[in-house]
């Protein structure tokens, strides 16, 4: 693509991923916003990584990509995963043209991903960003929010001068409010070259 610089736009997961990009070449980037992530690491998610990467290849070797319906994904699935975990892997799927149903990410992918990423303290990283830096967070009320403040309070301790904005009524889906469209709209105006 030839892109020199960005502004780097992250939510969840996608928003570590942006935090160590910015720490690591901050020449590529023009700002950095990041939206409801784990700044700290979360104990259970390094407790779980030997299980697992020892699940890993049982799912990779067992579980197929495609299912001609929604019963017969079900029941592929109910041999490595528990309802809930069901529950969430079918909103992934997605339908083939011509019938049937794909997954939109292996499972046992997306799960070591997250275990991985969420063992980790991001402190660090966000001690060595000195790009234009925009903070948002989901209501610490809502259900669904990742934060419940830590991230929030975490951010304010080490990076008191970024902007911290909070989505109210958004929970971890901030990224799709009207608000945050907006806000984020603004703040990467305010550090685009008129060239852009």
């Amino acid at each position: 693509l030839k892109i020199e610089k960005a502004h780097l736009v992250g939510h969840s997961m996608g928003g570590r991923t942006s935090v160590e990009f910015a720490a690591t070449y901050p020449e590529r980037v023009l700002s950095l916003s990041v939206a409801d992530m784990h700044l700290l690491p979360i104990p259970q998610a390094k407790e779980q990584l030997p299980e697992l990467f020892e699940k890993f290849d049982k799912v990779s070797a067992g579980l197929p990509n495609e299912f001609s319906n929604m019963e017969e994904a079900t029941k592929a699935l109910s041999v490595f995963y528990s309802a809930s975990e069901i529950q969430f892997i079918v909103a992934s799927l997605r339908k083939k043209v011509g019938g049937g149903l794909r997954l939109g990410s292996r499972p046992e992918v997306t799960n070591l991903y997250l275990a991985v990423g969420l063992s980790e303290d991001m402190t660090e990283q966000l001690k060595k960003i000195h790009v234009p830096f925009s903070f948002f967070a989901g209501d610490p009320s809502e259900e669904s929010t990742v934060l419940k403040g830590v991230g929030v309070d975490h951010i304010r301790l080490h990076r008191p001068e970024v902007p911290v904005r909070i989505i109210k009524g958004s929970g971890h889906s901030v990224q799709r409010t009207a608000l945050f469209a907006q806000e984020l709209e603004e703040f990467i105006r305010r550090y685009s070259s008129p060239h852009l």
